[in-house]
């Protein structure tokens, strides 16, 4: 099998619609994609000192070790790493994402999940659970950033 046929493979047999009729489109990605990923969900749970350094320590992960593909109960849809398009702005102002660019020669799923408005992008690499990317902006402030880093 070759690199993009394990893509699709591993596309497709990661596949959970949780009762939800899902719409999909797979690809892969033959240039760079930007993508925003959003490091929390929930208001004032990650935060240190007022500041969000969970979130901040998640930006750091991601430059130093690329993103994480989400297997099991945390990939409701499927296993990979969830992101939107950089033109979704995050829901409210607390939420607080990364920027990034997500290389060719990744699996690409553009999802529409009923009653939510944006699109997801699902990406999986043909193996292994991290996908190498690019930083190109945050908006973590600078102070979290600091902090986490000198963690």
């Amino acid at each position: 099998m070759n690199t993009a046929q394990s893509i699709m493979h591993r596309l497709a047999s990661t596949v959970r619609d949780n009762g939800k009729s899902v719409h999909r489109i797979r690809d892969i990605l033959t240039q760079p994609f930007r993508a925003r990923h959003i490091t929390n969900f929930v208001k004032g749970s990650r935060l240190v000192d007022g500041e969000p350094f969970f979130d901040a320590q998640a930006f750091w992960s991601i430059k130093q070790g690329g993103l994480l593909v989400s297997t099991g109960g945390t990939a409701v849809f499927g296993d990979g790493a969830y992101c939107f398009s950089v033109a979704t702005p995050p829901p409210t102002p607390w939420h607080y994402y990364v920027d990034i660019l997500v290389p060719p020669v990744t699996g690409c799923e553009q999802m529409k999940i009923p009653g939510i408005a944006p699109y997801y992008y699902r990406f999986l690499p043909a193996m292994g659970d991290r996908i190498p990317v690019t930083i190109i902006g945050t908006n973590i402030p600078g102070a979290a950033l600091s902090m986490a880093q000198n963690f």
